[in-house]
């Protein structure tokens, strides 16, 4: 017992040390975005049978049908926090960090076109997570730069129609979250007594092909190519700085 507090003992500067060095390189913002934040998610077929009127005052159900599926999403305002670590300082006005803005979107969700079916309804969630290189003011706390500006790369979970309004099943088990490549630039500069950072972010999946349209007939312009993707711009304030 006697060697465990003393080992513990022996270990509190480092302890204190450790903490002391994470506090010194990890930074809080608040993030937010205002009507540039547009969202698309990856394309999917879908199996779905439709309600008709049979020409009689009825409805009739048609078979299942397989027809594309892509949503689309505008986001009035979008905010939350980014968490980002220095994981290298090579000087007081340059380092290497991990990033995540992660953000709710206030907005709707719709079809991407009147051609395919997507998911409705309303709110998004996003969460990058990012490598990037900051070089200037805001790159570590002791920077003493009055401009500066970053850029950086990795991977973005996005989900979209928080709320959903569709009551067919099908369609909701199909508005599915999805990660897609990402990628980000950035500006720094001082507003007032804090640093603000104004960030573009692009997001970019892979290419998919539909030819038929959410009726199950051909397209008249044959196929059609679409791909997920996701711009914002976004402003980071950062807090205790």
């Amino acid at each position: 017992m006697k060697k465990i507090v003393l080992l513990l003992f022996l270990s509190m500067p480092l302890l204190s040390q450790g903490q002391n060095e994470f506090k010194d390189r990890f930074f809080i913002g608040f993030v937010s975005s205002y009507y540039i934040d547009f969202i698309s998610s990856p394309l999917s077929i879908v199996d779905l049978s439709r309600t008709i009127d049979d020409g009689v005052g009825g409805t009739i159900q048609t078979p299942d049908t397989a027809v594309p599926f892509q949503t689309r999403f505008i986001s009035f305002v979008s905010l939350g926090v980014e968490p980002r670590y220095n994981i290298y300082q090579f000087n007081e006005n340059a380092a290497l960090a991990i990033a995540a803005p992660i953000t709710l979107g206030f907005g709707q969700a719709f079809e991407q076109n009147e051609d395919v079916e997507g998911a409705r309804g309303f709110g998004n969630f996003q969460l990058p997570l990012l490598l990037k290189f900051y070089l200037g003011t805001n790159s570590t706390y002791e920077s003493t730069e009055d401009f500066g500006f970053s850029a950086g790369a990795g991977f973005e979970y996005n989900k979209l129609a928080l709320i959903p309004t569709d009551e067919n099943q099908r369609i909701l088990d199909a508005n599915r979250g999805w990660i897609m490549p990402v990628f980000s630039a950035s500006v720094h500069f001082w507003r007032g007594s804090s640093p603000i950072e104004i960030n573009f972010k692009y997001g970019r999946g892979s290419i998919s092909s539909y030819k038929v349209n959410s009726t199950g007939s051909p397209l008249p312009d044959g196929e059609r190519f679409t791909r997920a993707n996701s711009i914002k711009l976004s402003f980071i304030y950062l807090l205790d700085y």
